[in-house]
C-alpha cells in the first residue's frame, strides 16, 4: 500500500481492526442435533451393531362356559433387531512453511486476533462430519443399505393427489392435515398419536400464508391449535430435507416424480432414535506425517435412524410446488 502523502505513516498505520471474527454462518442440522431425531451420545467405542431385543406376543381370549376347558393359550416370543454403525471420517493437513508463518504472525504483539489454522480447519472438518451424519440421519446411505428417517422401509408411503398449491383454500388445507392425522391416530389402532410434521420450506410458508376465512389465524397456527388440544402439543417444522429436489437426490424418490413428503411421526426415544460416537480426534499414532505437510485425521461414529414403531409414522407425498 502507498505510504501517506506528506507524512510519516504507513498506510496500515492507520487501520482500525475491528475485535471480531466473521465466521461463515450455516443452518443448523435439525437431524444430527437431535432436534428432529432423539439422539444419545452412547455408542461404545469399536460397536459394530447395535442390537434391540423386540417383544412379539399374540394371544385372545373367550367366555368360557361352566365346565368347559378348552381356552385359548396366548403367546410371547422375542427376536432381535440388528442396527449398523458407520464412521464418517474427514481430516485437515497442516504444512511445516505454513506453520512457522503462523508462530511469526501470532508473535507480532498486534497478532490478538489472527485465525489459528489449526483451530479453523478443524471447525471445518468437524461440520464435515456432522453433514455427513446430517445425511446419514435423514436419509441413510444407498450404498449401505441404510434408511433414514424420512425413507424407513417399513413405513409405506401414501403418494396422495392433494395439491397445496392449486386453488387450495385455507378450509381445505386444514382439513387435509386433520384427515391425515386421523388416518394416522386410527391405522395405529389409537396407541400413537403424532407429534411432529416435517414439511417443505414451500409447503411451510404456503401454510403460514393462508389465513383462515374470518380471521387472523394462519392455517399452521390453525391446524397446530386443534392437533394439540388432543393433549399432545403438535409442531409443523419446515425442512428442506422434505423437497422433492433433496428427496430425488439422495435416493428416496426416483427422479422426476416431483413430490414433496410430508413427515408425520411421534418425537418419542422409544419410537424413534439414534446413537453416535463423540467426533474426535484419531489417536496421535494415526496422525500421518507426508514429506512437510501433517494429516488430522477426525471421524465420529453414529447407527442408522432406529425407527422401534413404524406404526408411529406416515409418508404423505404431495405435489411439489410449480413456481
Amino acid at each position: 500500500m502507498p505510504v501517506e502523502q506528506g507524512g510519516m505513516y504507513l498506510y496500515r498505520d492507520l487501520e482500525q481492526r475491528l475485535p471480531r471474527l466473521i465466521e461463515p454462518r450455516r443452518r443448523e442440522l435439525p437431524f444430527e442435533s437431535g432436534t428432529d431425531i432423539p439422539t444419545m451420545p452412547d455408542l461404545m467405542p469399536g460397536a459394530h451393531e447395535l442390537v434391540s431385543t423386540v417383544i412379539n406376543d399374540v394371544g385372545d381370549a373367550k367366555i368360557l362356559a361352566d365346565g368347559a376347558f378348552d381356552f385359548p393359550l396366548v403367546d410371547a416370543t422375542a427376536s432381535e433387531d440388528r442396527h449398523r454403525v458407520v464412521m464418517a471420517v474427514a481430516g485437515f493437513h497442516i504444512d511445516f512453511q505454513a506453520e512457522r508463518r503462523e508462530m511469526y504472525a501470532l508473535s507480532n504483539a498486534a497478532a490478538t486476533l489472527r485465525v489459528r489454522q489449526y483451530d479453523q480447519k478443524m471447525k471445518t472438518c468437524i461440520r464435515a462430519i456432522q453433514e455427513r451424519r446430517n445425511r446419514i440421519a435423514a436419509f441413510g446411505d444407498t450404498k449401505l443399505n441404510m434408511t433414514g428417517l424420512l425413507n424407513n422401509a417399513n413405513v409405506t408411503p401414501n403418494n396422495s393427489s392433494f395439491d397445496p398449491y392449486t386453488a387450495t383454500t385455507a378450509t381445505t388445507m386444514a382439513d387435509f392435515f386433520i384427515n391425515e392425522v386421523q388416518d394416522f391416530y386410527s391405522g395405529s389402532s389409537d396407541v400413537f398419536f403424532p407429534s411432529v410434521a416435517l414439511v417443505s420450506n414451500t409447503l411451510f410458508f404456503r401454510l403460514i400464508s393462508l389465513v383462515m376465512s374470518g380471521t387472523a389465524t394462519t392455517v399452521k397456527d390453525h391446524i397446530e391449535k386443534a392437533l394439540s388440544e388432543e393433549g399432545i402439543k403438535f409442531e409443523i417444522r419446515k425442512r428442506q430435507e422434505c423437497s422433492a429436489a433433496k428427496l430425488e437426490a439422495n435416493g428416496v424418490l426416483a427422479p422426476g416424480t416431483n413430490k414433496d413428503r410430508i413427515v408425520l411421526y411421534s418425537l418419542d426415544p422409544e419410537v424413534v432414535e439414534r446413537h453416535i460416537e463423540m467426533i474426535q480426534m484419531v489417536p496421535i499414532k494415526y496422525v500421518e506425517v507426508h514429506g512437510l505437510k501433517t494429516i488430522y485425521p477426525m471421524f465420529g461414529c453414529t447407527t442408522e435412524t432406529i425407527v422401534n414403531y413404524p406404526g408411529a409414522f406416515a409418508y404423505i407425498d404431495v405435489a411439489k410446488s410449480a413456481a
